[in-house]
Order: structure tokens, then sequence, then C-alpha cells
């Protein structure tokens, strides 16, 4: 018997020693490759080192970080009921880590329909003062965007733009009175006033087209078409051409949003919320303005306006309030998730955060580690894949507990065109395509247009 034990053991040990079982030092060592592939995009590879890592032995301390890697990597390859799994079977092994219940609530979020919750007002995160040193940058701002890194005014007394980045300011001169702005998806300004829709540089302007009446911008869709209000019609630039599109019923248009659902306008002749389908351009639902003069769009279309000194979201069933505005709002802006009230009697604009508690998405372009910082190049979207601009602000990194430094480069828009089928796509390229860019897939059967 001890002869077969014997036998037994040797063979065992053969086999260990002639089989190259990965070590708990070796183990690291592929993981350590497996998540340098990852920052760099390679999946693929990143997916393959993970296995060989988890082939063999593993420190006890060490398997939470391999799980969590291998979990991240199953959600890149579409494996996001197993990474579901086994960010469960980590909290069982390490309860409470909060980088685990953090992820699983985001798959649970963006698993199940999507249900937009209220979003909920923070206080004052920035306030920027239209008087500092005693320098009058911005009299009576009538319209602001956030664009990347800065925040953009139109201040229409003294004829100019303000750009605000890092706390600094600056000015663009211009020669007529701006009423409202907006940024294209590509990155240029344009402003509408006095009659004029103009493409504005850093060293010049460009008028686009004349003729308005009292015209305001709602901003660029997805198409790259600009839409606005001019009075008692609504149109749309489509880089060549304002198409004009008159409405059925007299109106007096005093705001325009547009929204996932349709275009948004505020009719003042009626007091009234009304929603125009954007390729029918019938309406599809009214509702009371409650003596509104604008009005913004939640992250999911409905309207919000200000009433009797709050901020209110507008049902069918009413009013509910969600923030009291500053004395003196003349002007509201909500680019999610930021919401500016613009003041003229302070003459500031101050700047919320209004959100709920669904997930912002921080895609890692690039990261490369230092000695005693971590550079990062990330894109921020919304939950329906909407580039986020300014929250890099906000961002912090945090590894074993504490805080990294950072240098932080936002990514906005950079995109690459696929030419490919559907079927290819979906059951092979989706799987294996390198993160750090936005990807335009162009079906074969589909109209190059339609990108």
């Amino acid at each position: 018997m001890k002869r077969v034990n014997l036998a037994v053991l040797l063979l065992i040990l053969t086999v260990c020693a002639f089989s190259g079982i990965v070590t708990e030092e070796q183990a690291r060592d592929f993981f350590s490759d497996a998540l340098q592939s990852w920052y760099e995009g390679d999946v693929s590879h990143a997916r393959e080192m993970m296995e060989r890592a988890l082939s063999g032995l593993v420190y006890v301390g060490d398997i939470p970080e391999f799980w969590y890697l291998t979990a991240k990597i199953e959600i890149e390859t579409g494996l996001v009921e197993k990474a579901r799994e086994d960010l469960k079977t980590i909290l069982v092994v390490s309860p409470g880590r909060s980088e685990v219940v953090s992820l699983l609530k985001e798959i649970d979020w963006l698993t199940n329909e999507t249900r937009i919750p209220t979003p909920t007002f923070s206080n004052t995160v920035f306030k920027y003062n239209g008087f500092v040193n005693g320098i009058e940058w911005f009299y009576s701002p009538v319209d602001v965007k956030f664009h990347e890194d800065s925040l953009y005014i139109a201040d229409k007394a003294n004829k100019r733009i303000v750009r605000i980045k890092d706390g600094q300011y600056s000015s663009m001169k211009l020669s007529f009175e701006p009423d409202s702005i907006a940024f294209s998806n590509d990155g240029n300004l344009v402003a509408l006033g006095e009659g004029k829709l103009v493409h504005l540089y850093e060293d010049g302007e460009d008028i686009l087209s004349e003729g308005f009446s009292g015209g305001i911008l709602a901003g660029f869709d997805r198409n790259g078409y600009l839409w606005g209000a001019d009075i008692d019609r609504i149109f749309f630039y489509d880089g060549n051409n304002v198409n004009i599109i008159p409405m059925k019923n007299f109106m007096i248009i005093t705001d325009i949003e547009l929204s996932p659902s349709g275009i948004w306008v505020l009719n003042a002749a009626k007091d009234e919320l009304i929603l125009i389908d954007k390729d029918t351009f019938e309406e599809k639902e009214r509702l009371p303005a409650y003596g509104s003069w604008c009005f913004e769009t939640t992250l999911d279309g409905k309207p919000v306006v200000i009433s009797e000194g709050y901020v209110c979201l507008v049902t069918k069933s009413g009013l509910s309030r969600l923030f009291k505005t500053p004395d003196g709002t003349m002007n509201v802006e909500y680019s999610y998730p930021f919401f500016a009230f613009l003041n003229w009697k302070d003459h500031c604009v101050d700047v919320h955060i209004a959100k709920g508690t669904e997930p912002l998405i921080v895609k890692v372009d690039r990261i490369e580690m230092k000695q005693d910082s971590v550079e990062l190049t990330v894109r921020f979207e919304d939950v329906f894949g909407n580039i986020l601009q300014f929250v890099h602000n906000f961002v912090n990194v945090r590894e074993g507990g504490g805080p990294v430094f950072i240098s932080l480069e936002p990514s906005y828009r950079r995109l690459s065109k696929i030419s490919t089928t559907q079927e290819y796509f979906l059951a092979q390229q989706l799987s294996s395509i390198p993160r750090g860019r936005g990807y335009a897939v162009v079906f074969e059967s589909i109209d190059d247009r339609a990108w």
C-alpha cells in the first residue's frame, strides 16, 4: 500500500514538474501583462493573459483583483452575465468592495429597462461673476454653453462671448448682439443675433444665413443639423441652407429644445409647451407652461420650467418642484449633468449638478502609470451615449483605498468609420475592435447618410 501511495506521489510531482504549472508569482506577471494590454485596448490579449493567470496557483489576497479584471474583460467581450456572477463571487470572498458594488449596480441598471429618475439638484458647484477684480467680463448673460473644458457665456449687452477655463477668463468681441449660441458636433461655435446666424472664429466671423426676425437656437442633433425657432416657425440648418418649417397654428415661440422624443417649443401665445415630431412635424403632446418664459428638458426628454421661483418638472398631472431658483434668474441652461442659472441681478452664472441615480459612463482610452501619478485619456458619456462636456473637473482616481495624483486629458470625439455586414459585425467584429475611439458602423444595406 505504501508503495502505491509513493508511486502516486511521485507521479503527481513528475506531472507538476513537467506540465509547467503556473506559480503565484507567474500568475502576477500574467495579471500585469493583462492589465497593461487592457489599458492599451487589446482586450483579446488581456483575456488570454488572465486565462493563463487563473490556470495555476494564485495568492488568496490576489483573487479579488484577478476576478475583478476578468469581469471587466468579460463585459467588453459581451459576457455580461458571467461577469455579474464573477463580481458576486468576489463579494463572497471580500465583502463590501466598493468598486465591485458600483460595477454591479451599473450592470443591473444598464441591463434593465431604461428608466431615468427625476434629477436631484446639488448646491452651487461653480459661481462665475461678471465683475472680477474691477473688470467687467459680462453684464447680462443671455445664454451659456459647456464645451469640452470650458464654459462659454453670451453677453448681449457687451457684444461678446466670454470663455472661462480653469477659472481664467477670456473674451471674443462680436460685431452684433448675440441672443443664443451653440456648438456643433465637431466643435464649431455658432451664434444667432440681430437676424443673423454666424459661425464664430477666434479671429473673425462668417455669416451662414440672414433674415431672422428674433430667433433662438436649440442646438445640434446627432446628424449635425442645427435646430432653432424664429417667432412663429422652427428651422434647421443642414450645413448649406436654412430649412423653414412653418407651424400649422399661430404661435409665439420663446424657447425651443431638442429631446429624444422630438422637439419641444414654448408657445407664449397660449402659455403651453408643445412636443413636435422631428420627422413629420406633427404635434405629439401639449402641456401647460405655467407662465414660464423659458424651459429645459431632462435627460429623457421631460420639460422643466421656471414657475413661482422654482425649477419644476412638468407632467400631465401637474408641476413637481425640484429646486428653488436664485433671485434674479432670467434664463436657465441644462447641459446634463450641469444646470446653469443666468442671473442678471447679480451679473453671474450659478452652476449646479442636476442628475438622478443613473450612472455616467467613463471610457478609458489610454492609461499610463508613472512613479507618482497616473496619466489618463478618458471619455465621458450619458447612458444614451451622448458625449458629456466639462465633467473632467469632478474626476478622481483611487487605488488601494487612497487617492492617486492624475494627469487627465478628456477625449471628446474620435470617430472611425467601419463598413461591414450586420451578421459579421455582431458575431465576430464587435468583440475584437480596439478601444480608444468612437465608431460609426455602416452596414452594407443602409444608405451611407444614415451614420
